[in-house]
């Protein structure tokens, strides 16, 4: 995990995490690490999946959220109203869509930390699949954030991803 900009000024910026799927097991370790090394910046982890039962470490990311007040875990089901997770009263859709700005110009996502993400005070860690990776790009990149691969002349950028399937 980035902690520092290229010119060695740490980055302190608000890490939103967005794992598809079996995508949030990297961001397990990195919450982890971030808790035990004593972080002062707000992590955001938003873990995306169809159904209740995918929710793979739920447990433990609402334990640390408990401990931690500048950790938050948020949950999202593609699937709501199917009887698998008829139960379900948390957010609903795919984990992009935590991202996409609605009309109110605010995105769930920024609702939820309490002030609009700039690239000045937050950036991105995404893991899943291809075209989760794509969409959360292509909604954060419209906000003015860039990834690794279009990064800044000074070599900063604000969008780290890593796909699979």
């Amino acid at each position: 995990m980035e902690t520092a900009f290229p010119d060695g000024t740490p980055d302190l910026r608000r890490k939103v995490l967005l794992g598809g799927g079996t995508g949030i097991a990297p961001f397990l370790s990195m919450a982890r690490h971030l808790q035990y090394a004593g972080h002062e910046e707000s992590i955001l982890i938003f873990h995306g999946c169809s159904y209740i039962s995918e929710l793979t470490y739920r447990q433990e990311f609402q334990d640390m959220a408990e401990a931690d007040p500048q950790l938050g875990y948020h949950a999202t089901i593609s699937r709501p109203t199917e009887e698998a997770n008829a139960d379900w009263d948390g957010l609903a859709g795919r984990v992009e869509t935590v991202v996409q700005v609605n009309e109110d110009g605010w995105s769930p996502a920024e609702l939820i930390a309490g002030e609009q993400f700039t690239p000045e005070n937050t950036c991105f860690y995404i893991c899943g699949f291809g075209g989760t990776v794509d969409a959360v790009t292509e909604a954060v990149e419209n906000r003015g954030f860039v990834s690794k691969k279009n990064r800044r002349d000074d070599g900063s950028f604000d969008i780290h991803a890593e796909s699979y399937g």
